[in-house]
């Protein structure tokens, strides 16, 4: 365990973690389901990369340039938030993948919090546990079984919707871990804390920073 202060930490409660997640979760669906257009989606992901690169550029990393972290912020945020603009075009799929994320992440965090003893990766993640990693990979694969059995997902077989499961989950379970090696590194808790549950927008999207873009070339490999 590194020794330094982590700052910015927040005493959120589990309501505030459900009721921020359902309000987002709505406001998702509606941009991707009712918006017309392009404009509406494409302002929602812009405003996300805005706020999430003002979070990101608050990391204190003194031994790199300002310019490098920007180079990187490009990489790390910007190019995967418009392969995530890009993935919203379908939106069957997107909720599909969207709901292995986030409903994955709350098996993990539950799961993880009441049966998890042993640590997936303490000196990066402290209360990550395996258990809530095996959580996570079997919230996935349950998702898509459940989006492939009512249709939702019509073009891909069942062995491409389990494929996908775990490459969501890994991939989500990467960026989850990936963030918070960054987070580690600068020394702070949350990357904000504009989300009561959650922390800032950088820690509601990291695992999506991952897994939809991961979901999306193998989306279109297989097509």
């Amino acid at each position: 365990m590194n020794d330094f202060p982590l700052k910015h930490a927040m005493p959120f409660s589990l309501d505030q973690r459900t009721a921020t997640g359902l309000f987002l979760g709505l406001m998702t669906v509606l941009i991707v389901s009712f918006s017309p257009g392009l404009f509406y989606k494409g302002a929602f992901v812009l405003t996300a990369v805005i706020l999430a690169c003002y979070e990101f550029f608050r990391f204190k990393f003194p031994k790199i340039p300002f310019f490098v972290q920007g180079i990187f912020a490009c990489f790390y945020i910007v190019m995967p938030c418009f392969v995530i603009f890009l993935l919203m075009q379908n939106a069957k799929f997107f909720y599909c993948v969207l709901s292995m994320v986030c409903l994955g992440d709350t098996a993990a965090y539950v799961c993880g919090k009441r049966f998890g003893k042993k640590k997936l990766a303490p000196t990066v993640s402290p209360h990550k546990t395996y258990a809530g990693s095996i959580a996570h990979m079997i919230t996935a694969l349950c998702v898509a079984c459940a989006f492939k059995f009512f249709g939702f997902l019509e073009n891909c077989g069942w062995l491409f919707s389990l494929i996908l499961a775990v490459c969501v989950s890994v991939c989500g379970q990467l960026g989850d871990l990936f963030e918070s090696f960054l987070k580690r590194k600068a020394g702070i808790k949350d990357s904000g804390n504009l989300l009561p549950g959650h922390g800032g927008i950088l820690d509601r999207i990291d695992a999506s920073l991952f897994a939809l873009p991961a979901a999306f070339f193998l989306y279109f490999l297989h097509f």
